[in-house]
């Protein structure tokens, strides 16, 4: 065996004792006083970052529970609404320990077990080869190793919900292979949830509210974005950078969440489709702490939560003083932080950005919500809150702004030198509009459609989402949009050997080709 091969055996068995047995309890009592002069701090921050609103919480289980509750700015710039503990935000990712505690309900109640072939439970469930298919277990969706990653675009533009997810999947080629190697991947997810639909019996967020929400008393969490703004207390989303909007220029309202269809929604669920508030996150860090139990009723066994936070994929491990180790568990990351087990997850939507942190040892968790996108403020905010209730020495954080500052102006000028030479190649057209107009249809994405409207080509994904197209260059086009999955793509359409145009190919996972169905 090299030397290289022992080190790397070496981390490997380190990190599987580190994270795979009990982690001890710590008796340990921590003064949340040491909390109290955080505002000028978290305010600070908020601004460097262009952060609207935010909520922070903290409890401590050795402390009987306490905890600091804050809200700070506002959940609504234009009507100076301030942010409460009952205002919702989006939570992005952290929807993805829902649908892991989802599938740990199943486990508890004997559907079905960690290890047990997705294909005995659900027979129409098929991957792109057979030995993945008959292999293939809801720990392996949940730890993100089936080989499957990108294909994020599938549940922002498929027309027919998670009803037809089984019928796409099977056609997704692999990036690597069966339990090689980790992949974040929100498909994974979305699998999941329509493997606990299909085995529960019943629709994936009924089944949640059912047997994880209503259990823990989480009664302002929702799994519907028209829900979470039916309660008037939805945050506006905001984004501090995109298109045309340089950071440091100041947060603005994130077009994104406008065109979200129903379909949309529906399938993007389990893996980013939760809204909560922080007096109900709150509740689901104690709930982890408690290792599954509310008060004196258990939800969850404890078997069952404990694998929630094991590593099931290592991700990274290294000579680094905050971060030595970082895997994937079921739904939450694990990792060592300055020495402390902590196990996380961080959200982020176009408009929202999440973190819901614990250290099950010390029995302390943190949960920041925000209504802005992109930052770094959730993640400085929990780490410096575990330094001071820990004792660590503080870490100036300051070099993750001017990083992203200099990152935010690099796209700036990219998208900038999009146009430039867009508008530098257009020249003449090459073919009326009207040759370009019919259905194209995919596999996997379904169909889209290009029409006229006016004087303009229009883009259509699944009849909810329709995009201005601008002449790029001979027959390729650009999408004319600020909304951040979809701005500065081209999209090429190709010619027959007649002359006519047969197909339309967008730059989707390496290139997604979708072919002509009808003409006009």
């Amino acid at each position: 065996m090299t030397q290289r091969m022992s080190l790397v055996c070496w981390s490997v068995l380190a990190a599987i004792f580190l994270f795979s047995v009990p982690v001890l309890a710590s008796d340990q009592e921590y003064d949340l006083s040491v909390l109290d002069d955080l505002d000028q701090f978290i305010e600070e921050t908020m601004d460097g970052w262009d952060v609207p609103g935010l909520a922070v919480g903290v409890i401590s289980m050795n402390d009987g529970g306490a905890e600091y509750v804050r809200g700070f700015g506002y959940s609504d710039l234009e009507g100076e609404v301030p942010v409460t503990p009952q205002t919702v935000f989006g939570i992005g990712s952290c929807a993805k320990a829902f649908t892991a505690a989802a599938v740990a309900a199943l486990v508890t109640d004997g559907a079905l077990d960690w290890d047990t072939p997705v294909h005995e439970l659900v027979p129409s469930f098929r991957l792109f080869d057979d030995y993945t298919t008959l292999h293939a277990t809801p720990r392996d969706l949940l730890s993100h190793r089936t080989g499957l990653g990108e294909y994020d675009m599938l549940h922002r533009v498929l027309a027919d919900g998670r009803g037809g997810l089984w019928e796409r999947v099977r056609h997704l080629e692999p990036s690597a292979g069966f339990r090689e190697r980790f992949q974040y991947s929100n498909l994974s997810y979305l699998m999941a949830g329509r493997m606990v639909e299909d085995v529960a019996g019943e629709p994936f967020e009924a089944y949640v509210h059912r047997r994880i929400l209503l259990p823990i008393g989480m009664e302002s969490t929702t799994l519907s974005l028209s829900e979470a703004r039916e309660t008037g207390r939805l945050a506006v989303p905001y984004r501090n950078a995109a298109p045309g909007h340089e950071f440091g220029s100041g947060a603005r309202r994130s077009p994104d969440f406008d065109w979200i269809s129903e379909s949309a929604e529906h399938l993007s669920a389990p893996s980013g489709g939760v809204y909560s508030t922080l007096d109900d996150m709150m509740k689901w860090a104690r709930f982890h702490l408690s290792k599954g139990v509310v008060g004196e009723e258990r939800i969850l066994s404890e078997s069952a939560t404990r694998a929630m936070h094991n590593s099931q994929k290592s991700i990274w491990f290294g000579p680094d003083d905050e971060q030595a180790y970082l895997a994937y568990a079921m739904g939450w990351f694990v990792e060592d932080y300055r020495g402390h087990p902590m196990v996380q997850h961080e959200g982020q939507v176009y408009g929202y950005m999440a973190r819901v942190s614990f250290l099950p040892r010390e029995g302390l968790g943190v949960v920041v919500l925000t209504n802005s996108y992109y930052h770094h403020a959730h993640s400085i905010l929990t780490k410096t809150i575990f330094d001071r209730l820990l004792g660590l020495s503080a870490i100036d954080r300051g070099d993750a702004l001017e990083g992203f500052r200099s990152v935010a102006q690099g796209l700036s000028q990219q998208h900038e030198g999009f146009w430039d030479a867009c508008h530098a190649e257009a020249g003449t057209p090459v073919r009326p509009f009207q040759d370009y107009v019919g259905v194209y249809s995919n596999p996997i994405y379904g169909a889209i459609s290009v029409g006229i409207d006016g004087e303009a080509l229009k883009l259509t994904f699944g009849n909810t989402l329709t995009l201005d197209l601008t002449r790029y260059a001979d027959d390729t086009f650009a999408t004319d949009t600020t909304l951040l999955d979809f701005y500065d793509q081209l999209v090429h359409f190709s010619l027959a050997p007649d002359g006519t145009v047969e197909e339309v190919r967008l730059d989707w996972d390496g290139g997604t080709v979708f072919n002509r169905v009808t003409e006009p």
